[in-house]
């Protein structure tokens, strides 16, 4: 019974308002191929703009395959590395990246400077009592030192300041290897985000594409062929 009051109110609406329905009903014919040809081109223009990012076979081509090609170089990125030969010092440290092999030289140098250089000389003879005065006297047990000269030796202030610039070089250089490692592998993974994120665009506006040119086709009432650029399911 629903159905039946429902087809009586629909030509109840048709027969109030035939007036205005008129003219759009008898101008369908011709306005739904025009209809059609604009969705046929709107969805064959979809369809071309998602090839730029996947094909019709799901194929990664373009964006997807460049992005993810960066994504798999950045992935495979190794700093250059190599084992110090056994003659040379530290040759048991191992294998260290270019920039960790230059902060560890940097710092062993730094730490090698201890250079001393005379400041000041002093004696320390033996000494005899004459006449009231205090007299210094050869020591015959010390020929090479009669006078037991002795010199102070210090470390300049010029290369303690070398060697605190060298080690501040060092850590500096150990942080930039740290830092470009992980800004690396955060760009890889983004790279492998954008990489699907388009691949996954690319196969939604191809299906868009393709339901909007299968709808322009029905609005000119063709019915699919097996010769269509794309292909539209069964009616």
């Amino acid at each position: 019974m629903s159905s039946i009051s429902a087809f009586i109110r629909m030509m109840v609406l048709f027969w109030k308002h035939g007036d205005v329905l008129e003219p759009i009903l008898k101008k369908l014919p011709e306005t739904l191929p025009k209809i059609g040809d604009e969705l046929k081109k709107s969805g064959k223009f979809t369809a071309d703009v998602s090839k730029m990012l996947k094909d019709e076979g799901g194929n990664p081509i373009n964006a997807e395959k460049i992005s993810k090609q960066v994504a798999t170089m950045l992935e495979n990125t190794e700093f250059p590395s190599f084992d110090i030969p056994a003659p040379f010092p530290y040759h048991s440290q191992g294998s260290k990246t270019a920039l960790r092999w230059a902060a560890f030289t940097m710092r062993q140098a730094a730490n090698s400077i201890k250079i001393q250089v005379p400041t000041g000389i002093a004696m320390n003879p033996k000494t005899v009592g004459i006449g009231g005065f205090t007299v210094p006297i050869p020591d015959v047990d010390k020929p090479l030192d009669p006078y037991h000269i002795s010199m102070t030796k210090e470390v300049p202030d010029a290369l303690n300041d070398v060697s605190d610039m060298l080690k501040t070089t060092a850590n500096v250089l150990e942080t930039l290897e740290s830092d470009t490692i992980h800004l690396i592998k955060q760009t890889q993974n983004q790279m492998t985000q954008l990489g699907e994120t388009f691949g996954t665009a690319g196969s939604l506006l191809y299906t868009t594409g393709n339901y909007v040119y299968c709808a322009g086709k029905i609005f000119r009432l063709e019915p699919p062929s097996s010769n269509d650029e794309m292909q539209c399911p069964p009616i």
